[in-house]
C-alpha cells in the first residue's frame, strides 16, 4: 500500500500473504472442492461446473505449499474411479466386453484430458520438479492400464473375442472391426511396451497358428506357382487387415510372421518342385514365366531368409543349362557341327544363355545384385579352363529335378568332366572366330546398330573368360586377315570392338589392334598421295595398283608370313616405282615386299558381259596363267608362278567352285604316280584346268577364295599355346621385375601374391609358372636371394 504525506514523501507497506500452516481447513476445503469437481467429469455432469474456479482452486493449492497434498487426493480419486470402472466391465460378457471397453476407456481418456487441464498448474510448476512423479493425466493412463487393461479376466475375454473376430474376417464371414480397432487403439495410446504386449504378440501369435494349417494343406496338392499366389495374396489381404484396425508398425511384424509360417520351412521344396519350381520356370518363354520369376523372386529371393537358397539354385541351373551346352557339342565328333558351324552355334548358344539371364535380372529380378553376382559367378565357373582330372562343382550339379539336370544326371561325372575340360579351353579362339564373322563384309546383320549390339554381347561373355591373353592371340591374328584382305565391316565397327575389348580388360592389351588400324589408316593416306604423284608425272599405267605399308612390329608373324610368288612384270615396275617413292619421303626405312598377302581385282569378258573377281595374289596369279595357255595342269601352274603346289591345288579347287567356276576341271587320263595321291584324293594335281568359256553369274562384283579364319586342328592348337606360354613367361616377367622394382625387397609368397594380382586380368598363372621365372631372373641378375633367408628376394638395380 502507497500513501504520501507531502510532496515526494512515499512509503510502502509490505504485504504478507498468510501461511499455508494457518489455515488447513482452508486447504482441505480446497482439495474437496477440486475432487468434486473431479468426480462431475468423470460422471460427465460438469455442466454446471466452473473450470476457472476449479483451476484457481488447485493454484491457490501450489501457492499455499499444498501441491503434494492435492496430488495425493486426485490420485486416490482416479484410482477410486477406474477401481469402479473394472467392476462394471467384469460383470459383461465376453462378446460385450470389447466394445464397453473401448467405450470406457474413451470416456476416461477425455474425462482425465479434462482434469489435466484444471490441474495444469500443478503439472507444470510442481510435477515437473519432482522425480519419479507424473502427470496427472498420465498417472490416470497409468492406473487404467494396471487395473484394468492387464487384468487377467479382462485381458483373456478381451483378446479371446478380438481374436474371434478377427478370425471370422479372415474366413470372410461379416464382422464389424470397429470394437478390435478400439481395442488397438486403447493399447496404442497406452504407449509401444502395452501395445506389443497386450494387442500385438497375441495378434501375431494367432496369426501363426491360423496359416500353419493353411499351409500345409495348400502344400499337398498345389504346385509353386498356385501356392506363391496364394502366399502373395495372404500377405496382401492380412496387411490390408491390419491397417484397418492395428498400428503400421505392425505391418513389419505380421509380414515377418507370414514369411515364416508360409515360406522358410518350405523355401527349398517350393524352389525346386518339378511344376513351377524356379529351375522350370527359368526356361519358360518370357511373357508366361515372368510374372511367376518376378513373384518367386519376391517371397523367396535376396533380401529374405531364403535368400542363399535361391540364389544356389539360379546358379546350379545356369551351370547345367552350360554344360547340357557343351556336352551337345562334345558329342559331336565325327558330324559337320564340331567345325566351324559347330565352333560358331556353341558361341550363339553360350551368348544366348548370358543374354537370357542378363534380362531374367533386370526384368522380373528387378535388377538384383545379388542375382547379378549369381550369373557372373555361374558363367565364370562355366568358362573357367580346367583339366580332364580337375575337381569341380559339377558333381553337385548333376543332381536336381529339372528335365535338363536329368540329361547332365545321365552323364557321367567322367564325361562332364571331360567335355567340359575340352570345350573350355577353345572357348577364346571360338569366341574370337565368332567376332571375326561378326565383323566382316559378309555378317548376316539387318543394322549397324545390330551388330554393335551383338559385338556388346560377344565382349560380355569375354569378360568371363579367364584366358583373355589367348583370345587377344586369336583377335589380333583374326584382326590382321580382315585387314590385310577387306573383309572388314569399316574401321568404325572395328572400333566400337576394340573399345569393348579395351573396356573389359584395359588399354594397353589392345595397342597392338590400335596401331594396325592405323597402319590400315595411315597405308591409305600414303597410297592416296603416291597415286597423286604418278598422276602429276604422267607415267600411270593401266593397271591400277595400291600398296598397304605396314609395321611389321604391330601385325602377328603369323598374319605377315609371305607367300613366295613371282608377280607379273607389270606389277614389279610398279612396285619399284612405289619404294622409289617412299624411300624419298622416308629416308631410312626400308620395305620389305610381301607380294602373296595381296588382293587383286581381276576384270574379265564372257558372254559379251564384264566381270570384275576379287581374289588372293595367290589366286589370281595362277588365273592369269591362261592368259598365256588354254590349259594348265596344277604342276604346271606351280611351276609358272613358283608358288607352294599345295597353295596351287587351294587356288584352283576356289576357282573350279561351283558357286562361281570360272575354271574347269578334267581328269587326265595318265594316273599320278608322284606318289601324292594320299594329299591329293581329287585328283588336283593331274588334272588339265580350263576357262569356262560358257561363265554365267548373277553378280557382275564377286570374291574368289577370300581367306576366312578355321578352327585350328590339335597340332596347331599345341604351337598356338607354345607361343601363348612364351608371351606369358614374358608378361611374368615383367610384374616381378615391377614389383620388385618398387619393394626392393620382399618374400616369395608376397610377390607370388603380387604377381597373381597384376597378371590375373589376362591369365592365372601357376605357382610354379611363377617359381621358374624367379629362377630365371635370378640367373639373369634381376634379382638376389637374400644371404639370411632364401625366400626372400633383393632387386638388383
Amino acid at each position: 500500500m502507497m500513501s504520501g504525506g507531502g510532496k515526494g514523501n512515499y512509503f510502502v507497506q509490505s504485504f504478507s500473504p498468510p501461511s499455508p500452516s494457518r489455515d488447513v481447513r482452508a486447504a482441505d476445503a480446497l482439495v474437496a472442492k477440486i475432487n468434486s469437481a473431479i468426480a462431475q467429469i468423470f460422471d460427465r455432469t460438469q455442466g454446471q461446473l466452473s473450470f476457472q474456479e476449479t483451476y484457481q482452486a488447485a493454484y491457490n493449492l501450489v501457492v499455499q505449499k499444498q501441491a503434494a497434498h492435492l496430488y495425493d487426493a486426485v490420485c486416490s480419486k482416479v484410482e477410486v474411479h477406474v477401481m469402479s470402472l473394472l467392476e462394471n466391465l467384469l460383470a459383461l460378457s465376453q462378446e460385450d466386453l470389447p466394445a464397453a471397453l473401448h467405450r470406457a476407456w474413451m470416456d476416461f481418456k477425455l474425462s482425465i484430458e479434462q482434469v489435466g487441464h484444471i490441474l495444469m498448474y500443478l503439472d507444470q510448476n510442481w510435477v515437473r520438479q519432482q522425480p519419479g512423479k507424473r502427470r496427472t493425466s498420465r498417472v490416470g493412463v497409468r492406473l487404467f492400464g494396471l487395473r484394468i487393461a492387464r487384468n487377467p479376466a479382462i485381458r483373456r475375454k478381451v483378446i479371446s473375442q478380438v481374436l474371434a473376430i478377427i478370425d471370422c474376417d479372415r474366413r470372410k464371414e461379416a464382422v464389424d472391426l470397429s470394437a478390435v480397432k478400439g481395442v488397438a487403439d486403447m493399447f496404442i495410446d497406452m504407449g509401444s511396451e502395452a501395445y506389443r504386449e497386450g494387442f500385438e504378440s497375441h495378434f501375431l501369435q494367432a496369426t501363426q497358428q491360423f496359416f500353419a494349417g493353411e499351409a500345409s494343406v495348400l502344400l499337398t496338392g498345389s504346385d509353386c506357382n498356385n501356392y506363391l499366389q496364394f502366399v502373395a495374396r495372404v500377405i496382401s489381404e492380412e496387411e490390408s487387415r491390419c491397417s484397418r484396425f492395428a498400428s503400421r508398425k505392425s505391418v513389419p511384424a505380421l509380414r515377418k510372421v507370414l514369411r515364416q509360417v508360409l515360406l522358410e520351412p518350405h523355401a527349398s521344396h517350393l524352389l525346386n518342385m518339378q511344376a513351377m519350381g524356379l529351375r522350370h520356370s527359368l526356361r519358360q518363354p518370357a511373357r508366361e514365366g515372368d510374372e511367376h520369376l518376378r513373384r518367386m523372386f519376391t517371397l523367396l529371393g535376396p533380401g529374405t531368409k531364403s535368400s542363399k537358397e535361391f540364389l544356389d539354385c539360379l546358379t546350379k541351373h545356369i551351370q547345367d543349362e552350360g554344360i547340357a551346352i557343351f556336352l551337345e557339342y562334345a558329342g559331336k565328333d565325327n558330324g559337320p557341327n564340331k567345325g566351324a558351324s559347330g565352333g560358331l552355334d556353341l558361341v550363339r548358344k553360350l551368348l544366348a544363355l548370358l543374354e537370357n539371364f542378363l534380362k531374367i535380372v533386370n526384368g522380373p529380378f528387378a535388377g538384383s545384385t545379388d542375382c547379378q553376382s549369381a550369373v557372373n559367378e555361374a558363367i565364370t565357373r562355366l568358362l573357367k579352363q580346367r583339366t580332364a582330372n580337375s575337381s569341380t562343382s559339377t558333381r553337385s550339379q548333376s543332381v536336381g529335378s529339372s528335365a535338363r539336370a536329368d540329361t547332365v544326371a545321365s552323364t557321367s561325372h567322367a564325361d562332364v568332366e571331360e567335355a567340359h575340360a575340352e570345350i573350355s579351353s577353345k572357348i577364346p579362339e571360338h569366341l574370337s572366330v565368332y567376332l571375326d564373322r561378326l565383323l566382316s563384309t559378309g555378317a548376316k546383320v539387318a543394322e549397324e546398330q545390330e551388330r554393335e549390339s551383338r559385338i556388346r554381347q560377344v565382349t560380355r561373355l569375354f569378360r568371363f573368360v579367364d584366358q583373355k591373353d589367348v583370345f587377344l592371340k586369336f583377335y589380333h591374328r583374326h584382326l590382321g586377315l580382315r585387314l590385310l584382305y577387306h573383309r572388314s565391316a569399316g574401321q568404325d565397327t572395328e572400333t566400337v570392338a576394340l573399345q569393348s575389348i579395351a573396356d573389359a580388360i584395359g588399354g594397353a592389351a589392345v595397342w597392338r589392334a590400335k596401331t594396325m588400324l592405323q597402319d590400315v589408316q595411315t597405308a591409305h593416306d600414303t597410297n592416296l598421295q603416291f597415286c597423286d604423284a604418278v598422276s602429276s608425272s604422267g607415267s600411270s599405267s593401266g593397271m591400277t595398283v595400291s600398296f598397304s605399308t605396314l609395321m611389321t612390329g604391330a601385325w602377328p608373324s603369323e598374319v605377315m608370313e609371305d607367300i613366295p610368288c613371282r608377280p607379273p612384270a607389270a606389277v614389279v615396275s610398279r612396285c619399284k616405282q612405289y619404294e622409289s617413292w617412299y624411300t624419298d619421303r622416308h629416308k631410312g626405312r626400308k620395305l620389305n615386299w610381301r607380294h602373296g598377302l595381296g588382293i587383286v581385282d581381276v576384270k574379265f569378258k564372257c558372254k559379251q558381259r564384264a566381270y570384275s573377281a576379287s581374289m588372293p595374289a595367290a589366286t589370281a596369279m595362277v588365273l592369269l596363267c591362261f592368259n598365256k595357255v588354254s590349259s594348265l595342269t596344277a604342276n604346271e601352274a606351280a611351276s609358272e608362278t613358283t608358288l607352294p603346289l599345295d597353295k596351287v591345288r587351294h587356288s584352283l579347287v576356289q576357282l573350279c567352285a561351283p558357286k562361281c567356276p570360272i575354271l574347269l576341271k578334267e581328269a587326265s587320263a595318265a594316273p599320278s604316280t608322284n606318289g601324292e595321291s594320299s594329299r591329293d584324293a581329287g585328283g588336283i594335281s593331274e588334272a588339265i584346268f580350263k576357262v569356262n568359256e560358257s561363265f554365267s553369274y548373277a553378280k557382275v562384283k564377286f570374291k574368289v577364295a577370300v581367306a576366312m579364319p578355321k578352327f585350328e586342328s590339335p597340332d596347331e592348337q599345341k604351337e598356338t599355346m607354345k607361343k601363348v606360354a612364351i608371351d606369358r613367361s614374358s608378361q611374368l616377367d615383367a610384374a616381378i621385375v615391377r614389383v620388385m622394382k618398387s619393394r626392393k625387397k620382399l618374400g616369395h609368397s608376397e610377390l607370388t601374391s603380387l604377381v597373381v594380382k597384376q597378371v590375373c586380368e589376362f591369365f592365372m598363372p601357376q605357382p610354379v609358372d611363377i617359381k621358374k621365372r624367379i629362377e630365371e631372373l635370378i640367373e639373369k641378375e634381376y634379382l638376389e636371394r637374400a644371404e639370411d633367408d632364401q625366400k626372400t628376394y633383393h632387386y638388383l638395380a
